[in-house]
């Protein structure tokens, strides 16, 4: 599976968001592989390389 081995590959993750359907998407930055769970629906965690802007953290946390 491609994202486990991202690094090895020399392929970097990038994040995009948006805190609501009809917004556009923010660019979060670069993201490594911690670990995955399940496989239908798969969660991944993903580490940013950077903090998401505080008010996009907070208003995502919240449910949007």
């Amino acid at each position: 599976v491609l994202f486990r081995s991202h690094r090895e590959r020399n392929y970097k993750i990038l994040i995009f968001a948006r805190e609501r359907k009809k917004q556009p998407f923010t660019y979060l930055g670069q993201a490594a592989h911690i670990r995955h769970e399940s496989e239908r629906p798969i969660k991944i965690v993903w580490q940013l390389d950077h903090s998401m802007p505080a008010g996009m953290f907070e208003n995502c946390r919240k449910g949007g």
